[in-house]
């Protein structure tokens, strides 16, 4: 559930945001490392504290279908079908990206990994930036994901600008993966916590794995 304690605390991150900095969020899968989605030198700034190689592209996270429709195109039925019955929620889709998304953020590719998260704080920051922010999680690069902030190593000053505590563990799951570069033919990438089993019940078709 929101708290209203955190007003000043998301407007804070995304005045940072904005400004091309980079801000520890929590979401509702795991911590994350949340940067302009839109601005090539935070997204680099995002690599760069993950090392991250950058052949591997970054998530997005957005507030609303709106911004769906505002940052990718070319979105197949299913997929709509699909993020209708999950979102807000676990599940990424890849589809075909917008050119308002930097080429570094996708490793130069023109499908973008997305998704709306059942997190308010993080949909609350989107709509003060009136943009989609990066979602990855917020450790090294192979390293353990963390759903606990303190067990957090990279909440140095030098690396980022502002962290944005829960008193609470996450408690959520990975998310499941699905792509849509071939529209007509989703495959799961990564199976979360939404289940292959739930996806192809959904959609009414069988799943190519990966």
């Amino acid at each position: 559930m929101f708290n209203s304690n955190y007003s000043d605390q998301i407007n804070n991150a995304a005045n940072i945001i904005d400004a091309g900095g980079v801000v520890i969020i929590p979401t509702d899968t795991l911590y994350g490392l949340a940067a302009s989605a839109l601005i090539p030198n935070a997204i680099d700034k995002v690599f760069n504290i993950k090392k991250r190689p950058k052949t591997q592209p970054l998530p997005i996270l957005i507030p609303d279908n709106d911004y769906l429709y505002e940052y990718t195109k070319n979105i197949p039925e299913l997929a709509l079908k699909i993020t209708q019955k999950f979102w807000p929620g676990p599940l990424t889709v890849i589809l075909e990206k917008n050119p308002k998304i930097p080429n570094n953020l996708t490793a130069e590719s023109k499908y973008v990994a997305i998704r709306i998260p059942n997190e308010e704080i993080v949909r609350s920051i989107c709509r003060k930036l009136q943009s989609p922010i990066t979602g990855t999680s917020a450790n090294i690069s192979g390293e353990e994901e963390h759903t606990k902030f303190q067990n957090i190593t990279i909440t140095s000053h030098e690396l980022v600008d502002l962290s944005i505590k829960k008193d609470e563990a996450i408690q959520g799951q990975s998310s499941t993966i699905l792509s849509f570069s071939d529209p007509e033919n989703p495959k799961i990438l990564r199976e979360g916590s939404i289940k292959k089993l739930s996806i192809e019940k959904t959609l009414g078709i069988k799943l190519i794995d990966s």
